[in-house]
């Protein structure tokens, strides 16, 4: 198995260059983490500013979308899983694209099957309403009594059609979705199940649990926070760890914040975030893209910093937040990256990346 590393990060950078906000979480699906992607993607929104109208439909289709994975998803299965999928969503070009993957027993695929594909019928014969009013009335409300009501709700808010595929696998199906909102009439935004699919297996194969692109501010990083903190993929046998990685996040992306180029021009801080679990470790890779010149100031330090043994470094940090606390320079310091370094349980690794701008990004990474 590959030990985990900051490149990972240029990966993830360059699927999600194009979208505003991206985010993805892999693991067990749980009513509580509802109201957790609701305050993300809604951030998410308001740092675009998407009209208010428009995010109401948003916050609608987003949280309908996880209900039906809870509501579809076998019992069983997701009891005997700790990975019960992945789910998604891009902001792009003003754009709202969510994408699942779950699984669900056979018997249940068919009867979800014919009811997506009435739900599209209606809806590409614009006869979505009356349908919807016909089973308000007859109360259908079971998976096996023809169309769900959050399906067809899911249509008509978005005002696209439910696309979707499933494949067998290990006696079970996987079943793939994207629901669509278009913040115009222009072009399609286009199917991206097959490449979600291609990110799933991407997620796995790099351990990680979520990630996330966009704005950083501390609207958005607590509801992150909460799910490292809640993962039952990293928490559930230790929360004292994941505790401690939710502490270390903060840390990380405090320090995005005073290295970031877009802190320097004013306009909102933009992150990159991937955290996984690897070997009973929790890892967190952040970074941001920086400025060349920038770079090499930044570099110096981390080479100085990390030569330190752990006591030089508490030492270090300790005659550094003395100073701090008369001259108020904890911003040059110097502070915020000592105190990253302290939170790790390894060597704290870090790189530097070509992007398709005269920027570069930078990547570290820190295990807890």
């Amino acid at each position: 198995m590959n030990r985990v590393n900051p490149e990972i990060l240029k990966h993830y950078f360059d699927n999600v260059a194009k979208a505003d906000a991206n985010f993805s979480y892999r693991g067990p699906f749980l009513e509580q983490f509802t109201e957790v992607i609701l305050e993300v993607a809604s951030s998410a929104g308001t740092a675009a500013d998407i009209e208010r109208s428009i995010q109401r439909k948003m916050s609608f289709i987003l949280v309908e979308s996880f209900q039906n994975i809870l509501k579809h998803a076998s019992l069983e299965e997701a009891e005997n899983r700790v990975d019960n999928g992945v789910f998604s969503f891009r902001l792009m070009s003003r754009n709202f694209i969510i994408n699942t993957i779950n699984f669900i027993s056979k018997e249940d695929s068919e009867h979800l099957r014919r009811m997506i594909d009435e739900v599209n019928d209606h809806n590409r014969n614009q006869t979505l309403k009356a349908f919807y009013m016909e089973h308000l009335q007859q109360n259908e409300l079971s998976i096996k009594g023809g169309a769900g009501l959050g399906l067809i709700e899911l249509a008509r808010k978005s005002g696209s059609i439910i696309l979707y595929d499933m494949e067998e696998f290990d006696g079970h199906v996987v079943f793939h979705q994207q629901i669509t909102m278009r913040n115009d009439e222009g072009d399609d935004v286009g199917n991206y199940i097959a490449s979600h699919k291609s990110r799933y297996e991407q997620l796995k194969r790099d351990r990680v649990f979520l990630s996330y692109s966009g704005e950083v501010s501390q609207k958005n990083l607590l509801p992150l926070l909460s799910l490292v903190e809640n993962n039952a993929m990293a928490g559930q046998h230790n929360k004292s760890k994941a505790r401690k990685a939710g502490h270390a996040l903060i840390e990380v992306m405090q320090n995005i914040s005073r290295y970031s180029k877009s802190s320097a021009t004013g306009r909102p801080v933009v992150g990159y975030l991937n955290v996984g679990l690897d070997e009973e470790k929790i890892f967190i890779i952040a970074g941001n893209t920086i400025d060349k010149q920038e770079k090499n100031a930044l570099n110096e330090k981390l080479d100085q910093l990390t030569q330190l043994s752990e006591q030089a470094l508490s030492e270090l940090h300790q005659q550094i937040m003395m100073r701090s606390i008369h001259d108020d320079e904890k911003q040059r310091s110097g502070l915020g990256l000592i105190e990253v370094l302290r939170s790790s349980s390894r060597k704290v690794d870090y790189g530097f990346y070509p992007t398709p701008t005269e920027d570069e990004l930078f990547s570290m990474l820190i295990t807890v």
